[in-house]
């Protein structure tokens, strides 16, 4: 939008030049109108990002951090059965979007890929594929705001990455295999993904930013 409105301005200027108006004084004003609109979006993006950051993105709900210390591993897996996306039932928002990313096999794995990218500095828990795992870790996603590709193109270089990056909340739950019971549940508030053009990517990326929020709690507990 911004490209087609200041090449607009340009041809403007360029008929004032023909009737006589000064060519310094255009460029002046085609300068100023640029500067404005960059510092208006550089403001706005300042803004979402302080309410991105505002409190602690994870907590601990339940349970004892100390499982994820734990030299061990955990199948990974992601509840979509009570999310909304954009304030839509998953299924009903990818009906229309003629998305599976809540389904898609290869996309779960990236999540868990990226999910295990994000918590690996912990050097304890890992996700792992081996179905005899002695636990499992459960993502129960509560709602997801989708963002968009416009903020893919804009975080080049006016913003962070983060613009336009998918937000999600939700729990992360660790359960042991062998009593099937729930050791420790992580609350998810508004944790904020990098953007991209593409949906399924925001989704697949703010699974790495869950894991290095979590990988954050974790180190700074006793």
């Amino acid at each position: 939008m911004e490209k087609y409105s200041n090449s607009n301005r340009v041809m403007e200027a360029g008929d004032h030049f023909k009737n006589g108006a000064s060519p310094k004084s255009q460029t002046s004003r085609v300068n100023f109108l640029r500067k404005t609109l960059l510092f208006s979006l550089l403001c706005l993006f300042s803004v979402s990002n302080l309410l991105a950051q505002k409190g602690n993105p994870v907590s601990v709900k339940s349970g004892n951090l100390s499982v994820w210390k734990e030299k061990s591993t955990a199948l990974f897996e992601i509840d979509y059965s009570a999310a909304t996306a954009d304030g839509l039932p998953v299924e009903e928002y990818l009906e229309i979007k003629k998305g599976d990313w809540h389904t898609n096999p290869k996309e779960q794995e990236q999540a868990a890929a990226n999910f295990n990218s994000g918590i690996k500095k912990i050097k304890g828990m890992q996700v792992t594929k081996n179905p005899n795992a002695p636990y499992k870790i459960v993502v129960h996603v509560s709602s997801l705001k989708m963002g968009n590709a416009a903020g893919g193109i804009l975080a080049g270089g006016l913003a962070t990455k983060k613009v336009g990056g998918v937000m999600m909340s939700g729990t992360v739950d660790i359960i042991d295999t062998t009593s099937n019971e729930v050791v420790c549940v992580i609350n998810v508030d508004e944790v904020k993904g990098m953007s991209d053009f593409s949906e399924k990517m925001r989704v697949i990326f703010v699974y790495y930013e869950i894991g290095k929020q979590i990988r954050n709690l974790v180190k700074k507990s006793k």
